[in-house]
């Protein structure tokens, strides 16, 4: 065996200074450069052929570095929220998910206060270590990255309606020529529910042809919207484009009802009061000319019923009035064409005239357009009045002169009458059930928009809750507390944009959080967190999408803006029929411009954040040769000593003094030498 060549000791020397230990020499071999026994050897082992692995060992191929973990040795200096990740000749640390930091020091990331996050808009962000929670507020149902709205009740006039929330708010939609949606603004159209005021203790709501009147449980009445005849009861006849209070004050209402141009209510003490337009008796107060000039008097202020009676509940229609007495009678008042006060004749009363039957059993009345129906307390339906369109529901087109057992049903139990000729109502089992004019859907039975002369079920689901019938379309709330709307979507009453009219029960959006929505004949536009979405018609490539494709849903438009004003003008096109009396455009600026941050998305929680190079890198202290120790055997005359590995665990490796740290990409190039066998 020869001895090793002198040329042999710098690269010896190399992997000392490297921090390699725990070397020993090995017996015999055929090979220039021979590993030790039991160690980490460099080099062959006993009765080795050359350079690989030794007895026992982990050799590296050609004489290279011997790997160390540091990670699992507990040699790395990480902080206890970053993640030790072990590379080739070094290790990285790497802050975990939720924390932010260079890896020797991690600091929590507050996703709520940064938007990182992704929650429901409506939802309240919780930041905790590491990590977020999201929660539905109060009014909201799901599981914080979604989170739904839930409504308790609603109300419809011909083109806009209202609802109110679980959480006592009110969110009214549709057009707003006069203000009626309420939310303080001249804007055309809402096609999305928008909240009414900062009130959150409102308990009933009710819609006029372009007004609407809320009941808080205070007892005190709001309105909002047109008022040229005194429909807000508040003393003037100025219009109010948000909730002004009204009804002379009165603080102990317990229910109101909205015809087309007038408004009653009942008080604590059962008396009934009205205010409104008065040109066909429909206030019920004994005259239409209180102060002698022979013409009609509107009343800018509640006035009382004449007779004295005491209310059940009240109904406003459109020019009439019908209300259930605590005796269960039913009466009614003003105009009479089309016998749509019961008593058989076709006089207006400007008094209230006991129905021709005189029963004592009514439980429940609702007024139309020119005709009404009622639920007796046996659960039976009674109709009377116009009947043209199958309004009664009893199978016929014939008028009803006086009221009517239209069905052999006793399960009704509250009905609803729309702004044109469509009736619905709510069965025991909690199914809906409509009849009369289904030309545009409203009826809801889907691929048949005929005329129904017998009541027909909405649906296959049987817990609705709240309903009500507007012009040509109809909504109502779910015991699970959503809101579905079907029937004519013109002038945005479906809250779903102008996407086609609805033959079947569609839910709201739940998208909430519209800061501005701008509408024309066919197309509409809106603002979200600064972003801009438009729908409808696009045949002229009017939407800004780059297509011509007509849009049923909102689809965003110059994404990577921030937009604060927008106006939607009427496209060349001709416009559809029911919508011929809206032209033009209209320019919308938000009241208070905000500029809004850019979210970054967020980051999975199911891997680390891709690390900054070199940003969470331990660097290694230079490392002195360790002194030899005497625990070493000679392979030979002449044959250096390599040290014996040491019990404790070595501190993190550096690379020699001069050299440069590989890359992570691949692994170090081991030291080589010249020498031949």
């Amino acid at each position: 065996m020869r001895p090793l060549a002198p040329r042999f000791f710098p690269a010896l020397l190399a992997l000392t200074f490297t921090g390699l230990t725990g070397l020993t020499a090995c017996d015999g071999g055929d090979g220039d450069s021979q590993g030790g026994s039991g160690g980490e050897g460099a080099q062959g082992g006993t009765g080795g052929q050359g350079a690989q692995g030794g007895t026992g060992g982990q050799g590296a191929t050609g004489g290279g570095t011997p790997t160390i973990n540091e990670c699992q040795s507990g040699t790395a200096v990480c902080s206890p929220d970053a993640d030790c990740v072990d590379t080739p000749g070094f290790y990285e640390c790497v802050c975990k998910p939720g924390y932010e930091g260079d890896g020797k020091t991690c600091t929590d990331i507050d996703e709520c206060q940064s938007l990182v996050h992704d929650c429901d808009p409506n939802a309240v962000c919780t930041n905790t270590p590491g990590a977020f929670s999201c929660a539905c507020p109060a009014g909201f149902v799901g599981d914080g990255k979604t989170c739904s709205p839930r409504y308790s009740s609603v109300t419809t006039g011909p083109w806009h309606a209202c609802a109110i929330r679980t959480d006592g708010t009110i969110w009214c939609w549709g057009f707003n020529s006069s203000g009626q949606v309420g939310t303080g603004t001249g804007d055309n159209y809402f096609v999305r529910p928008v909240s009414i005021g900062d009130a959150t203790d409102w308990k009933q709501v009710t819609a006029g042809a372009a007004f609407t009147c809320a009941l808080a449980t205070t007892g005190k009445v709001s309105c909002w919207g047109t008022n040229s005849l005194g429909q807000l009861g508040d003393g003037t006849t100025a219009a109010k484009t948000s909730p002004v209070p009204a009804a002379g004050l009165i603080d102990d209402w317990v229910m109101i009802d909205a015809g087309t141009n007038h408004a009653c209510g009942v008080r604590q003490d059962g008396s009934a009061w009205c205010w409104g337009r008065n040109n066909l008796s429909q206030l019920g107060d004994g005259s239409k000319d209180n102060d002698g000039d022979g013409t009609a008097d509107n009343e800018t202020l509640p006035v009382p019923v004449a007779g004295g009676y005491t209310w059940e509940s009240i109904s406003a229609g459109t020019d009439f009035t019908c209300g259930v007495q605590t005796d269960h009678t039913l009466w009614c008042w003003g105009t009479n064409g089309s016998r749509q006060l019961g008593n058989g004749t076709t006089a207006e009363s400007v008094v209230p005239v006991q129905e021709k039957s005189a029963a004592a059993d009514w439980a429940h009345v609702e007024t139309g357009n020119a005709w009404a129906c009622g639920v007796k307390l046996d659960g039976g339906r009674w109709c009377w009045g116009a009947n043209n369109f199958a309004q009664g529901g009893n199978g016929t087109t014939t008028a009803l002169t006086e009221p009517t057992h239209v069905d052999a049903d006793t399960d009704w139990k509250f009905l609803r009458l729309g702004w044109d000729a469509t009736s619905c109502g709510v069965r025991g089992s909690g199914a809906v059930h409509c009849w009369g004019d289904g030309s545009l859907g409203q009826t809801a039975q889907e691929g048949n928009e005929s005329l129904f002369l017998l009541p027909v079920q909405v649906g296959a689901d049987s817990d609705w809750k709240s309903l009500d019938v507007g012009q040509r379309f109809a909504c109502g709330v779910r015991a699970s507390g959503e809101l579905f709307c079907w029937g004519a979507t013109a002038r945005g009453a479906l809250a779903s944009g102008f996407s086609g009219d609805r033959n079947e029960p569609a839910p709201l959006s739940d998208a909430t959080d519209w800061e501005l929505v701008e509408s024309n004949v066919d197309n509409s536009c809106g603002l979200r967190g600064g972003n801009l979405y438009c729908w409808g018609r696009n045949v002229l490539e009017n939407l800004g999408d780059g297509t011509g494709v007509s849009r049923p849903d909102p689809v965003p438009v110059g994404e990577g803006k921030i937009w604060k004003a927008l106006s939607v003008a009427a496209s060349s096109a001709a416009p559809s029929p029911t919508e011929s009396s809206i032209a033009g455009a209209a320019t919308i600026s938000a009241s208070s411009p905000t500029t809004w941050p850019s979210r970054t998305p967020p980051l999975p929680r199911s891997s680390p954040p891709p690390p900054t190079p070199l940003s969470g890198r331990r660097s290694r202290p230079a490392r002195t040769a360790p002194a030899p120790s005497n625990r070493t055997r000679p392979c030979g005359a002449g044959a250096p000593t390599l040290s014996a590995r040491s019990a404790t665990a070595p501190a993190a490796r550096a690379a020699p003094p001069g050299s440069t740290p590989p890359s992570r990409s691949s692994p170090p190039i081991p030291p080589t030498s010249s020498a031949s066998p």
